[in-house]
């Protein structure tokens, strides 16, 4: 396959996912106007996939962060002409932007998922129900599963984009 028709592929599938995340955007945001805590519109039901092995259930967020993922790294190997074009000294910048941001998801994430799990211990119940508050200055809480999930997606990003760039720089 030749460079400009497999940047076209990056191109449509990015896009293509893109659109999916859109589609579930539009489609929760719609399906449930009001929530007591941020993201909870995003894990109260499951969509299911039935197939003729199995039936796959997902939360709306659980989509989202595969398809959010997927539109970032399909985008970014459709940029990578463009991308190796950029001085090594601002390659190396981006890089430096998307270890910070690996950091900061990461320890997000993972402080995140540590108060959902002290949180389950000590009252119980169930796990997409629960959510806190620790800033008394926001508007609403927010719900764990949400929140955690779509840290881990953001830092897989971050990943990704550290990866891109240093195959790229392995290229050179």
């Amino acid at each position: 396959m030749d460079e400009k028709t497999e940047r076209a592929l990056y191109f449509t599938l990015s896009t293509f996912f893109g659109s999916l995340d859109l589609v579930i955007l539009w489609r929760v945001f719609t399906a449930y106007p009001s929530e007591r805590a941020v993201g909870e519109r995003f894990i109260v039901e499951e969509l299911t996939f039935p197939t003729l092995l199995y039936t796959f259930h997902f939360k709306p967020i659980t989509l989202f962060i595969i398809f959010g993922f997927l539109w970032w790294a399909v985008g970014l190997e459709g940029w990578k002409r463009y991308v190796e074009r950029i001085p090594h000294a601002g390659r190396r910048l981006i890089f430096i932007f998307f270890s910070t941001g690996a950091f900061i998801m990461f320890y997000e994430f993972i402080q995140n998922f540590l108060m959902w799990t002290s949180f389950y211990i000590l009252y119980g119940g169930d796990l997409d129900q629960l959510y806190h508050q620790v800033n008394p200055v926001m508007p609403q809480p927010v719900n764990f599963n949400f929140v955690s999930k779509l840290f881990a997606m953001l830092l897989v990003g971050a990943l990704y984009g550290m990866y891109f760039l240093h195959r790229i720089e392995n290229e050179d």
